[in-house]
Formats: structure tokens, sequence, C-alpha cells
């Protein structure tokens, strides 16, 4: 029996390439670029420069200044946002309209993990940490040591589901082979396959293998995995219209006491920060 190849049964859906812009300023940001350099990047594309430069001059990351290049927009919003903003713009528009599925409401939950991601995983390093019991857990039983980045991790949280919008994009059949190759029908492990088609590396990619499970991670992915666990399990628990799958129902954390007005609050946070992002993402 010949073993079936993921990569394969994508080609046979409308599955995107990747955008290239965002290839190139992800690799710019690996490379700790500067403001320069990615301005000179992103003037390459004219449609998204309105949207960059009205976000920065919103009342939600207005300074007072008015941003009035690229370089303004990003020195105010940061990498990571803009980065957000073309990733979210140029992947929602290069992926077909499915009926009945709700482009909006998928990159505004997309960019809530990914800002609970970010948050958590820089919190834990931080000595406040152990005043929440949720966060002293987690400083706990992880380890120090991780390959990625606070920024690869929001990045990450930013892209964990696109395998929801894939599967909608294939045939009964296709799907079900795809969750054959997979090793299960998880929307984690379809984003996996997805990211390993757009040809992101192992190392970047592997914790959505673990996020039902997370403390069974190897060691050097262990932070992301469960971090990423985390901050799904929130905007789940806190966002109750989510239309994204609940990680783990088993998962330990579930069951600790910990202080949800404070979870909460950093929930409504992340979910205000992504209102503005897509107010920009989708409306030039």
């Amino acid at each position: 029996m010949n073993e079936i190849n993921p990569l394969e049964i994508l080609k046979t859906g409308n599955v995107p390439s990747f955008p290239t812009i965002v290839s190139h300023l992800l690799q710019l940001q690996a490379a700790d670029a500067d403001f320069v350099a990615f301005a000179d990047l992103l003037n390459t594309d004219v449609s998204l420069t309105p949207r960059r430069i009205n976000c920065a001059n919103s009342a939600f990351y207005g300074t007072g200044s008015e941003a009035t290049t690229s370089v303004d927009a990003i020195r105010r919003l940061g990498q990571e946002r803009i980065l957000a903003i073309v990733t979210s713009a140029t992947l929602c528009e290069a992926f077909p309209d499915v009926p009945g599925f709700d482009m909006h409401e998928f990159w505004e939950e997309s960019l809530v993990s990914a800002i609970l991601a970010r948050r958590l995983f820089l919190t834990l390093d931080d000595k406040a940490a152990p005043v929440n019991p949720l966060l002293m857990f987690l400083c706990q039983v992880l380890s120090p040591n991780t390959r990625l980045t606070a920024a690869e991790l929001y990045n990450l949280g930013l892209l964990c589901n696109v395998g929801r919008i894939m599967s909608l994009l294939l045939t009964p059949s296709a799907a079900m082979q795809l969750c054959e190759s997979s090793a299960g029908s998880s929307v984690y492990r379809f984003s996996h396959t997805c990211l390993y088609f757009w040809q992101f590396p192992e190392t970047f990619r592997a914790p959505l293998l673990y996020i039902d499970e997370p403390m069974i991670t190897p060691e050097y992915i262990r932070k992301p995995a469960l971090v990423l666990n985390t901050a799904l399990w929130l905007r789940k628990r806190y966002m109750p219209r989510s239309v994204a799958p609940l990680v783990s129902g088993d998962d330990a954390l579930a069951t600790l006491a910990f202080d949800h007005v404070m979870c909460r609050s950093l929930v409504e946070l992340a979910l205000q920060e992504a209102q503005s992002l897509v107010a920009f993402i989708f409306h030039a």
C-alpha cells in the first residue's frame, strides 16, 4: 500500500501558497533587521500601506504625533503587529471564499490567540509571574530553554488554526486522506501539515502536534506547546462565541484554582487589541 503524501493531497485543493512578502518579513524578523529594512520591503506592497499607517494612528495605538510613513508605523506598532496585519490581510485575500465561514471572526480569534501566547510567554520570564497561580504553575513545569522566541510564538499562535480553513477547501475524500496522513483529525495537526506545505521549519511547527497534550512533549518545545495550550484554553474559556476547537478537556490547567478576574482581563485586553487590528486588516 502506497504511503499517503499530505503535500500531494493539499495540491488537489485550493490551498494557496504562503504570501511571499510575509515569508520575507519573517526572514527579516529572524535576522533582527532594523525598521528601515522592514519599511523598504513593506513599501513594495502599496495596497497595504494605508492600513498600516491608519492603524498606527488609531485610538488604540495613537500617541499624539501622527504617523505618515511605513517607518513611523513600524516604530509605533512594532514588527509583530505589522506582521500580524500583513499576514492576516494577505492570507485572507489569498484564501478563496468559503460559504458560511466568517473570515473576520476567524482572524480576530487567531489574533487573540497570538496576543495571549506572546504575553504568557513573556510573563513566564517576569519576576511577577508567581503572583498568579496559573503562571506559577507554568513556571514550575517548563524548561527555561526553548528554540522559539516570543515573536515566533506570536506568529505560531496566529497560524495555529489555519488547518480549519484548509480542511474546508478539500473534498471529503481528500480531507479523509489528510486525516489519515496526519495521524488524527485535530485542526492543529491539519495546521501543522499546512505549515509543512508552506515550508516552515519543523522547530517552528512542532508545538502544534502537542497542543492537546503539552505535558508529554520533548523538552525543547514544551514551553511553546504549553503556552499555546494555555492561550487557546483561556480564549475559549472567556470568549464563549469562539468558533475554534477547545483544547483537550483533560488539560490540567482547567482544574487549577487561579485568579479568574486577572485572566478574564488578560483576554479582554487581547480582544481589544485584536479588534483594533482586524478593523484595519479588513478595511483599507
